[in-house]
C-alpha cells in the first residue's frame, strides 16, 4: 500500500517539475531574458501555421493564375472554333455550289455530245435548224434590228425637230424612246427565254420589230409615235439578248468568237444603213417617216428563220434534266429549295463575274462611243468640211470604217485573245478621251479639226476592236450556266440603262458644262475601268473563254490551303494547351497533398500545444 502511495506522489511531482519548468526562464534564455519554453512552443507552432499558410496562399495564387489562363485558352478555343465552323459551312458551301455547277456541266456537256453524234442521223430540216448557219443568220437579223433602229435616229431627228420645235429635253426623249423599250426587252426577253424557249422570244421580236416600226411611222402626234417606238425598242433589246445566248449555246467554244462577232458586224451594218439613208431621202416628204418605217425590214426575214429554226438543244437539255430531277425527289418524297434569283446572286461564286460585267458594261457606254458619233458632224466642220452634204458623207465613211474595224476584230478575237483586246481598246479609248479633251480647250481651226479626225477614228476603231464588238458574248462566257440564264440580261439591261442615261443627259450636259469637260469625264472613267479590269479580270482560258469560273474555282482551292494551315496551327497551340491542363492537373495534386499536411501538422501542433501529461 505505501509503495502504490510513494508511486502516485513521485508521479505528482515530476508532472509539477515539468509545468514550472515551461512557465520559468529556459536555462539557454535565462540570460538574455527569453521566452519560457511554454511560450517557445507556442511560437513555434505559431511560424510552423504561418509558413503553412503562406505555402497555402502561394499555391491558390499559382492555382488562380493557372485557372485563369485554363479559362482564356477555352474561351480561345471556343472562339477559334466558331470561327473555324463559320469558315467551314462557308467552304463548304462554295464547293458544294461549284460540284452542282460542275455536274450540271457535266451532264450537258454529255448530252450535247449525244445530240450532235445523232444528228447527222436526222432530216435535212432538223439539221438545218440546228446548224450553225440558221443561228448566226438569227443573231445577224438581231443586230441589224439594233444598229438601224438606234442609228435612224441621228438621220431623223434635225427633220423631226424642224417640223415639231423641238428643245433639247424633247429630243432627248424621242431619243430615249427606242432606248427604254430595249431596257425592258433586254430583260424580260432573257427572262422569258429561260422560262418559255428561246424560239417563241424569236416570233415576238419579229412582230414587235414590224408592228412598232410601221406603226410609230404612220401616227401623227409625236408623243404617241415616240411610245410606239418603245414596243420597237423591246425588239432591240430582246434581240441584243437572245441573238448572242443562241450563237453561245450552239456554236463550238473554239469559233465562239469569229461567229459571235457577227452580232457587232450587223449592228455596225444597221448603223451605216441608219446614217446612208438620210442622204437619199433628204429632200423627200415625210423623210422621216419612211426613216422610221424601215426599221421594219429585218422583222420579215426573221418570221422566216423562226419558222426553220429549231428550240436551242442545250435549252432542252436543261430543261430535261430539271424535269427528272424533279421527278426523282417528288417520288423519294425530298423536298428541294427552289433557289430565287436573288439568292443565285449572291453566291460566292457569281458575285465577281457579275461585277466584270458591270465593268463591261460601263466601257462599252460611258467612255463616249455615242459623244464621238455625236460630235463626228462638228469635228468635220472644224476641219473645213462645210459643204451641204459634206458633214454627213463624212459621217457615213466614218461609219464605213467602224463597219471595217468590226470586221477585223472577227478575225483577231480568236488569235490575240478577249483580255489583251480588251485592255488594249480601253487603253487606247481612253487616250483618245484625254486628247480630245485638250484640244478642245488649247486648239481651235482646221489644226483642232484634223487632230479631232485623227483620235475619233482611233476611238472607233479601238472601240470595235474591243469593248464593242466582245461585249455580247463574251459575258456569256463569264458567267456559269446556273446563272447565265439570270445574270445576262441583266448585264446587257445595264449596258442599255447607262445608254439611256447618256442619251438623255448629254445634250443638256455638254449645253452646260462644255464639250471639254464630258470628254474629261469618259476619260476618267476609262482610267477606272482600266484599273478595276487589272483587279478582277482573269486570265483568258486559252483563246476561247475568259475562264473567270476556273479561277473562282483555283481561289477556293487557295483559300481551303490556307484554312488547313490555319488548322496545323490550332493543332500545334492546342499542344501548348494540353501542356498548361497537365500543369494544372500537378497543382491540384500537389493542393490536395498539402491540405493532408496541413491538417496532420494542426493535429500535432495542437497536440503539443495541450502538452498532455501521457505523452
Amino acid at each position: 500500500m505505501r509503495a502504490i502511495i510513494y508511486s502516485w506522489c513521485r508521479l505528482y511531482s515530476e508532472h509539477s517539475s515539468i509545468n514550472d519548468r515551461m512557465d520559468s526562464p529556459s536555462t539557454s534564455a535565462a540570460a538574455g531574458g527569453g521566452p519560457s519554453l511554454k511560450k517557445q512552443v507556442h511560437m513555434r507552432n505559431v511560424e510552423h501555421n504561418d509558413d503553412d499558410n503562406a505555402s497555402n496562399y502561394s499555391f491558390k495564387s499559382q492555382k488562380s493564375v493557372a485557372s485563369t489562363r485554363s479559362a482564356k485558352s477555352q474561351h480561345s478555343n471556343i472562339s477559334k472554333s466558331t470561327t473555324n465552323a463559320s469558315r467551314t459551312s462557308a467552304s463548304a458551301s462554295v464547293r458544294e455550289s461549284l460540284l452542282a455547277a460542275d455536274r450540271l456541266k457535266q451532264r450537258v456537256d454529255e448530252d450535247l455530245q449525244k445530240f450532235y453524234a445523232e444528228r447527222p442521223n436526222k432530216g435535212f430540216w432538223y439539221r438545218f435548224g440546228t446548224s450553225k448557219g440558221i443561228v448566226v443568220t438569227l443573231s445577224m437579223l438581231c443586230g441589224l434590228i439594233f444598229g438601224y433602229n438606234t442609228g435612224v435616229i441621228t438621220s431623223s431627228l434635225d427633220h423631226i425637230t424642224e417640223q415639231y420645235d423641238l428643245n433639247t429635253v424633247q429630243q432627248g426623249l424621242v431619243v430615249c424612246s427606242t432606248l427604254l423599250g430595249a431596257l425592258f426587252g433586254s430583260v424580260m426577253g432573257g427572262l422569258l427565254a429561260d422560262v418559255i424557249g428561246r424560239k417563241p422570244i424569236i416570233l415576238a421580236i419579229a412582230i414587235t420589230c414590224i408592228g412598232g416600226a410601221i406603226s410609230s411611222a404612220a401616227t401623227s402626234p409625236l408623243g404617241l409615235a415616240a411610245s410606239l417606238r418603245i414596243i420597237l425598242g423591246w425588239s432591240v433589246g430582246a434581240g441584243s439578248s437572245v441573238g448572242p445566248l443562241m450563237v453561245s449555246e450552239v456554236v463550238p467554244p473554239e469559233k465562239r468568237g469569229r461567229w459571235g462577232s457577227v452580232f457587232q458586224i450587223s449592228v455596225t451594218v444597221g448603223l451605216l444603213i441608219g446614217n446612208f439613208i438620210g442622204l437619199p431621202l433628204m429632200k423627200a416628204p415625210h423623210n422621216w417617216r419612211w426613216m422610221w418605217a424601215a426599221g421594219a425590214a429585218p422583222g420579215f426575214p426573221l418570221l422566216v428563220v423562226w419558222a426553220l429554226i429549231h428550240e436551242s438543244p442545250k435549252f432542252q437539255i436543261m430543261q430535261r434534266i430539271k424535269k427528272e430531277e424533279k421527278a426523282i425527289n417528288d417520288a423519294n418524297g425530298i423536298v428541294v429549295h427552289k433557289e430565287t434569283w436573288m439568292e443565285i446572286l449572291r453566291k460566292k461564286k457569281n458575285r465577281r463575274p457579275m461585277f466584270i460585267g458591270f465593268v463591261l458594261a460601263v466601257i462599252s457606254q460611258w467612255t463616249g462611243i455615242n459623244a464621238f458619233m455625236y460630235f463626228s458632224t462638228i469635228i468635220f466642220e472644224f476641219a473645213g468640211f462645210t459643204q451641204q452634204y459634206a458633214p454627213l458623207t463624212c459621217s457615213s465613211i466614218l461609219q464605213f470604217w467602224n463597219v471595217s474595224t468590226a470586221v477585223a476584230a472577227m478575225f483577231l478575237v480568236d488569235v490575240v485573245g478577249r483580255r489583251m483586246l480588251l485592255f488594249a481598246g480601253a487603253i487606247t479609248m481612253t487616250f483618245c478621251d484625254l486628247l480630245m479633251a485638250l484640244f478642245f480647250v488649247v486648239l481651235d481651226g482646221k489644226v483642232q479639226g484634223w487632230l479631232c479626225i485623227v483620235l475619233l477614228f482611233g476611238f472607233v476603231g479601238a472601240f470595235e476592236l474591243s469593248i464593242g464588238t466582245l461585249f455580247w458574248f463574251v459575258i456569256n462566257e463569264i458567267l456559269d450556266d446556273d446563272i447565265k440564264n439570270i445574270g445576262t440580261p441583266i448585264i446587257t439591261a445595264l449596258q442599255w440603262l447607262f445608254n439611256l442615261l447618256l442619251s438623255f443627259t448629254f445634250l443638256s450636259a455638254v449645253k452646260y458644262i462644255g464639250q471639254s469637260t464630258m470628254f474629261w469625264i469618259f476619260g476618267g472613267v476609262g482610267l477606272v475601268c482600266i484599273v478595276l479590269l487589272a483587279i478582277f479580270l482573269p486570265p483568258a482560258k486559252g483563246n476561247t473563254q475568259m475562264g473567270v469560273v476556273e479561277d473562282n474555282r483555283n481561289q477556293l482551292e487557295n483559300e481551303e490551303r490556307e484554312f488547313d494551315q490555319e488548322e496545323d496551327g490550332d493543332h500545334q497551340h492546342h499542344d501548348g494547351d494540353d501542356y498548361h491542363d497537365e500543369k494544372e492537373h500537378k497543382l491540384r495534386e500537389e493542393e490536395e497533398h498539402n491540405q493532408s499536411f496541413y491538417h496532420g501538422n494542426n493535429n500535432n501542433n495542437n497536440d503539443h500545444a495541450i502538452g498532455s501529461p501521457m505523452r
